[in-house]
């Protein structure tokens, strides 16, 4: 299985991994191509976080040409903990609230006019980051690499899929 593996800085390589590694292995593996501690960062998928050390990468939805993202462990304190694929809430002791309102779909047209959230930030991490990584994201998507430079209409496709 082959996974593409990125920081939040902007570095991304390739790691070709068997397909009865654990989580644990791929952290381990991961390390070692990075020279980052196993203890210094987490994993996460489509934004959420790979829990379960003994868990198998199969299991845990991860599939080959997958992106996984490396974020640092010191932020651990900004992902409260979820079971096992289910997607991470804000932290609830910085609103004051533990409702989740990521389920309340949001009128077409209403909102702010600039992008917002995690896509937003995903968006700038990109365009400030090395220019390989525009790069691989127009090879394997060329259409999401075309809303990357256009914020409107990044916003609007946000907005539709909600």
């Amino acid at each position: 299985m082959r996974l593409n593996v990125t920081a939040l800085e902007g570095s991304v390589f390739a790691l070709d991994v068997p397909h009865d590694t654990i989580i644990s292995g791929l952290k381990l593996l991961i390390s070692v191509e990075c020279g980052t501690p196993e203890d210094k960062f987490m994993l996460m998928k489509d934004g959420k976080l790979l829990v379960g050390p003994d868990k198998m990468l199969e299991s845990a939805g991860l599939k080959d040409g997958d992106l996984v993202v490396l974020v640092p462990s010191s932020s651990e304190a900004s992902f409260p903990q979820a079971s096992q694929n289910e997607p991470l809430m804000e932290n609830p002791s910085a609103t004051g609230s533990r409702i989740d309102f990521s389920s309340i779909r949001i009128p077409r047209g209403v909102g702010p006019a600039v992008p917002s959230g995690e896509a937003e930030t995903i968006r700038q991490m990109i365009l400030r980051g090395p220019p390989h990584l525009l790069a691989l994201l127009r090879q394997r998507s060329s259409e999401l690499a075309l809303l990357i430079n256009d914020p409107g209409q990044s916003y609007r496709t946000t907005v539709n899929l909600i």
